[in-house]
């Protein structure tokens, strides 16, 4: 929902200072809000790649089954790639009067899941289909995006740099922390799931305003850091 609020305002601003030829200011805001857009993602995907299980068994009870926690594993790696793309690239190429690649894109993204998912679920059952949903999100998440930076003579490296330059290892690094957390603390039931969660976005909180947005270009935080050690004793 946050996403696609986002891409709500992206789109008519990209209309907008297209029409008045500014693509500066069109690429600076497709990149600013790819980073936040990506960040979120981040956040949450970071939290359920992990204890995504261990969440929905909390939240399911008795109706939980451990096949559903896999899936839901499988599905998020795929929206690391698909909701950033979907929040900013697509609103974006619309803005610019390109829907022809978001609308052919969408519905031959849809086409193969369903293909892949009747291919796949015969063998591999619930998993199989959910990699059937996987697979098109990566590959027309891909594809969105080098269109996106095609019409905005933006660089997928520099798109990379920038997004997941810092992004990406701060990430990891707070996952990871958490996988390991979890592997020795037995994590279950609302009040730990919910503990851990607290704790993994905190951590996440401070290292994106000390690490991953200090000193961007458009999201600068040092500002904020500053005056937040100034009320420090």
């Amino acid at each position: 929902g946050i996403l696609l609020a986002i891409g709500m305002v992206l789109m008519p601003m990209a209309a907008s200072e297209s029409s008045k030829g500014n693509m500066q200011r069109v690429r600076d805001e497709f990149l600013k809000w790819s980073k936040i857009s990506t960040t979120i993602v981040m956040l949450l995907g970071g939290y359920l790649i992990v204890l995504g299980p261990q969440f929905l068994e909390a939240w399911l009870g008795d109706a939980y089954q451990p096949i559903s926690g896999r899936v839901l594993q499988i599905l998020m790696a795929s929206f690391f790639f698909f909701l950033p793309v979907r929040g900013v690239a697509l609103p974006v190429l619309m803005g610019l009067g390109k829907p022809k690649v978001p609308g052919f894109g969408l519905l031959a993204m849809g086409i193969s899941n369903l293909a892949l998912s009747i291919l796949l679920v015969g063998p591999y059952g619930i998993i199989g289909v959910a990699c059937g949903t996987a697979i098109p999100n990566v590959l027309f998440s891909l594809l969105f995006l080098r269109e996106a930076g095609k019409r905005l003579d933006l660089g997928l490296g520099e798109w990379l740099k920038y997004t997941l330059g810092r992004l990406l290892p701060a990430t990891v690094f707070c996952a990871g922390l958490l996988a390991l957390v979890s592997s020795q603390v037995h994590i279950s039931g609302y009040f730990k799931v919910i503990a851990a969660g607290i704790a993994y976005t905190a951590l996440f909180g401070v290292i994106a305003l000390g690490f991953v947005y200090r000193g961007d270009r458009f999201v600068d935080t040092s500002g904020l850091i500053d005056r937040i050690k100034d009320k420090l004793p």
